[in-house]
This record gives C-alpha cells, sequence and structure tokens, in this order.
C-alpha cells in the first residue's frame, strides 16, 4: 500500500543539506559555463563592430573615386547591408544561446530539487521512523509499527530494527 507524506521537509537538515549542495554544484557549473561563453559572446560583438567600421570606411574610400562606376557603388553598399545584417543575426545568436543557458540551468535545477526532495524522503522517511521507534523502546512505550511507502528505501533495515525492538518488548513483558 502505498502512502503519500504529508510533509516535504521531514528531516529538513538532512534533505536541504544535500539539496543545496547539488543545486550549489549546478549553479556553480552554469556559472562556469557562463563565463566561458560571455566572453565569447562579447568578443564576437567588438570583431562584428570592428568589420562594421572596415566596411563603412572602405565603402567611403570607394564611393569618393569618381571612377567608381554607380553600378559598383550599389554592389558595394549591398555588401556593406549584408555584413551588418549577418553580423546583427550571429549577435543575436549568440545572446539568445546566452539567455537559453540560464533558462536551462534553472529548469534544470528546479528538476534536480524536485528529485531530490523526493529521493531525500525515500531515506529520511524510513529513518525517522526507525528512530521514532528506537525512542518508544527506550522509553518504555509501546511500539507503534507504521508501513513504509512501496518506494521507500532501507524497508528490509526497517523491518529488522521493528522486528528486533518487538522482541525486546516482548521478552520485557515475560
Amino acid at each position: 500500500m502505498s502512502r503519500m507524506r504529508r510533509k516535504y521537509l521531514i528531516a529538513p537538515r538532512f534533505q536541504l543539506k544535500y539539496l543545496t549542495l547539488v543545486l550549489g554544484i549546478i549553479v556553480l557549473l552554469t556559472l562556469v559555463h557562463a563565463g566561458i561563453l560571455y566572453p565569447l559572446v562579447e568578443q564576437v560583438r567588438r570583431s562584428e563592430q570592428a568589420l562594421l567600421l572596415l566596411g563603412r570606411d572602405n565603402r567611403d574610400l570607394v564611393q569618393n573615386l569618381e571612377e567608381m562606376p554607380e553600378h559598383e557603388k550599389t554592389r558595394v553598399d549591398a555588401g556593406y547591408e549584408a555584413m551588418r545584417t549577418q553580423s546583427e543575426d550571429a549577435h543575436a545568436t549568440l545572446t539568445t544561446l546566452l539567455w537559453f543557458d540560464l533558462f536551462f540551468t534553472l529548469l534544470v535545477s528546479l528538476v534536480v530539487a524536485g528529485f531530490g526532495l523526493v529521493l531525500t524522503q525515500r531515506i529520511a522517511g524510513p529513518i525517522m521512523l526507525a528512530s521514532r521507534a528506537l525512542h518508544q523502546a527506550l522509553s518504555g512505550e509501546t511500539i507503534a509499527r507504521r508501513e513504509l511507502r512501496d518506494k521507500d528505501e532501507f524497508r528490509v533495515f526497517y523491518q529488522d530494527l521493528i522486528h528486533a525492538l518487538e522482541r525486546l518488548e516482548g521478552e520485557r513483558k515475560a
């Protein structure tokens, strides 16, 4: 029988410690990746600006020559315009890549946090119940046996512990 937990943080210190560790690693790796990617984006932007200036200077130089036919001037202008458009497209693509990278990291962090929460519950729940059973046995109370959820970890350990505690409780009463 599968039972749902009502609380997500059943062992907050344990769960938050490992969730923080995993998410910290993800954030660190993302910052390293962005730290590598951002200078590349800036380098492309500076190169684009240099190319545009070079193209503009050459166009002005060529247009000032009186012997240049009009169709050549039109071709130079079209080449400059194509270079400018291509440069803007490259910059936009790299900027989009940077934003996608940050969005993807946020998405991965949320997914990992969700799975981490579920996984730590599957570990912390049985340990918490085992600890509660030990405290009940030590204080002389009747052990309240609870079934674990189907996907909880440490099922055999928990069952062995409860069996041993019930056996000790029976011997104590006898």
